[in-house]
């Protein structure tokens, strides 16, 4: 894969997001948070997975503390099944 080719996913966000967001996907680039992160996922897949399961259920939501613009919020899940009882967080930027 090039610097210029992404992995692109679609995640369906849960109740909570999307009353929020409105709007009920979002996507990210799967690549780009592997190659950003490498000592938090085992492969590609887990980074999937683990997005999967936070923005289906989250257990917080809060507005980003370093926020580029009003619409960032961190979405956490206290216990990700794939990271062993692990918590969760990842960024979420409505634009």
């Amino acid at each position: 894969m090039n610097k210029y080719e992404k992995e692109l996913a679609l995640f369906n966000l849960g109740k909570s997001l999307v009353e929020l967001l409105g709007e009920e996907q979002a996507i990210a680039d799967l690549e780009l948070l592997f190659k950003r992160h490498p000592e938090m996922f085992k492969d590609i897949k887990e980074v999937s997975k683990i997005i999967e399961e936070v923005v289906k259920e989250p257990d917080l939501i809060m507005k980003n503390p370093k926020a580029k613009n009003n619409n960032d919020y961190i979405v956490a899940k206290k216990e990700i099944s794939v990271q062993e009882k692990k918590m969760a967080d990842i960024g979420i930027r409505n634009d």
